[in-house]
């Protein structure tokens, strides 16, 4: 706190700044784009994410050298904070795309407004926010946070599958009720704080530690989003093109599959037989249902990444260089 500005700007890690912020964008602008402008065995597909990847390898080796690296290879030196991280990575990817999509599925396949999507969300809302508040104080009561994580991804990989099984018919208690069992598991998760807490060998390193966990949360986040939104698009392009719709007329913008979810909006007024309509929704609700058993399996990875956790215990005495001073 004592040192000038400029030293602070010059001990900045500028160069793992650059590598990191390129080879996420560099990995992730493919990702984007597969399946709809670019096949996926493309080169314009391959080329930028092989590279993306050895930008972000290239980093990891480099964060070794600085004197304040923004990732610390100190902190990976236990499989409990390693576990967490992936953790905290799938967590990231599993909310960030179902928050996108469910409130879509909800437009696209059953052509509700976007105001009554956020009403069909808003018991999931509640009951998530109730949950995150109480979590904390589940912990004493439960005698750890371990058995509670796994509960957690449990519930997750369990919400998150059983979305699939909503259909074109589904009654609205359906609608209202199955996004909860994914919002209690994604609630309980914030937990996921705790081990990465309590792993660092050094209690100076606790903000650092949560700072890359939050960061790590965030980046599986994009990840998860960019995977999401490509699944979209190729499925539909594929399912639409197996169907026996003929893209004329109304239907003519969904020949490109990139136009697919913003054509979502001009579902509820559609001048075409019912019979179509139902098809083309079935069309939509293919393309949501793989998003859901996609992220089902990164929830059960969720899962496994738990059972590899140690119970380590939170309470200490040593605060650390970050605190209130009395």
């Amino acid at each position: 706190m004592d040192a000038s500005l400029a030293s602070n700007i010059e001990r900045l890690d500028w160069i793992g700044m650059g590598l990191v912020v390129s080879g996420i964008t560099v990995f992730v602008l493919p990702l984007s784009w597969a399946g709809s402008l670019f096949p996926w065995a493309a080169w314009e597909t391959l080329v930028p994410m092989i590279l993306g990847v050895l930008v972000l390898a290239a980093f990891v080796f480099y964060e070794a050298k600085p004197v304040s690296p923004i990732m610390p290879h100190r902190l990976f030196h236990s499989i409990t904070a390693n576990m967490t991280l992936l953790g905290g990575f799938i967590h990231g990817a599993i909310l960030v795309s179902l928050l996108q999509y469910l409130p879509l599925i909800f437009q696209a396949v059953y052509l509700e407004t976007p105001i009554k999507s956020a009403v069909f969300l808003l018991p999931t809302s509640i009951i998530s926010v109730f949950i995150a508040v109480i979590s904390m104080m589940m912990v004493p009561l439960f005698g750890g946070y371990t058995w509670l994580l796994r509960l957690s991804w449990a519930l997750l990989a369990l919400g998150t599958g059983i979305l699939a099984i909503l259909n074109l018919n589904s009654p609205s208690s359906m609608l209202y009720g199955l996004p909860i069992i994914w919002g209690t598991g994604v609630a309980l998760l914030r937990l996921n704080l705790l081990p990465m807490q309590a792993s660092v060998k050094n209690v100076d390193d606790t903000g650092v530690a949560i700072g890359q966990f939050l960061t790590i949360r965030m980046f599986g986040g994009l990840i998860g989003l960019t995977i999401a939104s490509a699944i979209f698009n190729t499925v539909f392009g594929k399912t639409i093109a197996s169907s026996s719709l003929q893209l004329a007329g109304p239907l003519a913008p969904l020949e490109d599959a990139s136009k697919a979810a913003a054509f979502i909006k001009e579902l509820r007024s559609l001048s075409i037989s019912q019979r179509t309509l139902d098809e083309v929704l079935r069309v939509y609700l293919e393309c949501f249902r793989t998003i859901f058993y996609t992220m089902t399996g990164l929830g059960a990875l969720g899962l496994l990444t738990s059972m590899f956790l140690e119970e380590i215990d939170l309470k200490s005495q040593d605060r650390g260089n970050q605190r209130f001073e009395d």
